[in-house]
């Protein structure tokens, strides 16, 4: 399905049932990749998706930052950015839920982060 959803466009094409559905990517708080899949979480549902998270990671730059392997964040539904041990980190979101930042990335999370004040 790559090259099927305009780049920049304000809603992507998810699994809803036995079809698809048009979602609003304002509503999605987190990319997760599970057991080989791809899921968009909103903040009451997931929806499986036919890209990768590098694809996602492509499309949606301006919106959304790799926080780890499995995870890409909605940059809008960050609330708290939380340094730990070792280097790594954890991104709070207005959910609750949390997303842990890997070493490797937790500079450029910040960084990302920083620039939208």
């Amino acid at each position: 399905m790559a090259g099927s959803q305009p780049a920049g466009s304000g809603r992507l094409l998810v699994r809803d049932g036995r079809g698809h559905r048009l979602l609003p990517v304002e509503r999605i708080h987190v990319f997760v990749a599970r057991e080989g899949e791809v899921y968009a979480v909103t903040e009451d549902k997931e929806f499986m998706v036919d890209y990768t998270l590098a694809e996602l990671e492509d499309r949606l730059a301006s919106g959304f930052t790799r926080a780890n392997r499995s995870d890409l964040v909605s940059i809008t539904h960050v609330e708290k950015f939380v340094m730990e041990g070792g280097g790594s980190a954890r991104l709070l979101l207005a959910t609750g839920a949390e997303v842990r930042v890997s070493r490797r990335r937790a500079g450029e999370v910040k960084q990302r982060l920083e620039r939208l004040l």
